[in-house]
């Protein structure tokens, strides 16, 4: 099968293949009722899967896919700009849009969308494993007594809405975002909005992923552990309890991809 797929960018066609494009687009359905970019996304995860596209293959042009699909090349472009913020496509001025990531060949049993998702979550988290824990080593270094002050009226808050209502997504971004402030590193918070929030802010959109549940049974009481390191001066403790936050979302993320999960609400 040829992957160099036509491809169009913001300045017009640069590769064309017509050759190419007809089976493959062929294996695309009109959507109905589209009311946003999600019934789109679907049909290109189910596309991919049934093209056996992998890593670094090109998609086809944004108005083949808007044409077979029958939806405008603008929606096309919103659902491709979400996929993008999730790493799962890379969009390239002037040559178009490339598969970013590989589907697990031991992921055949899930769906195709939670399949390219979960990759990109895992990704993210990744990063924030690494930007997280050295953040709050310098917070529990650097913290002063306004930063602890904000630090623990943010946990408070989180803990209270989440007892609550069982769910506290602004609130555990507010604390952390206050954690990483208190490094006194601006980078790190800087990272932290465009980078992590951007991405969450992507799956918030879609109610159907499972991936937007709060996972936070497991991991909420890591929050005061982490707190209290801070407060503490304990740079090592506190770095421990913010990897084992990100560990417990890890394994449920994987969890969620697998199979059914034993724990269904996590941190996100």
């Amino acid at each position: 099968m040829c992957r160099n797929l036509d491809q169009d960018g913001e300045t017009g066609t640069v590769t064309e293949r017509p050759e190419s494009d007809g089976p493959l687009l062929g294996l695309l359905q009109p959507t109905q009722h589209v009311s946003s970019g999600q019934a789109v996304l679907r049909a290109l995860s189910d596309f991919i899967l049934r093209s056996g596209l992998t890593k670094g293959d090109a998609l086809p042009a944004e108005r083949d896919l808007a044409s077979r699909l029958s939806v405008s090349r603008a929606t096309i472009r919103e659902a491709l700009v979400s996929w993008e913020a999730l790493g799962i496509v890379e969009r390239q001025q002037g040559r178009g849009t490339f598969l970013a990531i590989d589907i697990g060949s031991n992921d055949l049993h899930a769906p195709i969308t939670l399949r390219l998702e979960r990759q990109a979550l895992l990704y993210i988290l990744e990063l924030r494993r690494v930007l997280e824990a050295e953040s709050v080593r310098l917070a529990a270094v650097r913290a002063d007594a306004r930063d602890l002050e904000i630090i623990e009226r943010r946990l408070v808050h989180l803990e209270q809405t989440y007892a609550k209502f069982g769910v506290a997504v602004a609130e555990d971004r507010a604390f952390h975002l206050s954690v990483f402030e208190a490094s006194h590193n601006p980078v790190f918070g800087q990272i932290y909005e465009s980078v992590i929030n951007r991405f969450n802010d992507a799956f918030n959109a879609n109610d159907a992923n499972p991936f937007i549940q709060p996972y936070t049974d497991g991991s909420m009481p890591l929050h005061r552990v982490m707190f209290e390191a801070i407060a503490r001066r304990d740079p090592d403790a506190a770095a421990a309890a913010a990897r084992g936050i990100v560990d417990y979302v890890e394994t449920e993320i994987r969890a969620q991809g697998s199979g059914p999960s034993q724990a269904t609400r996590n941190e996100r």
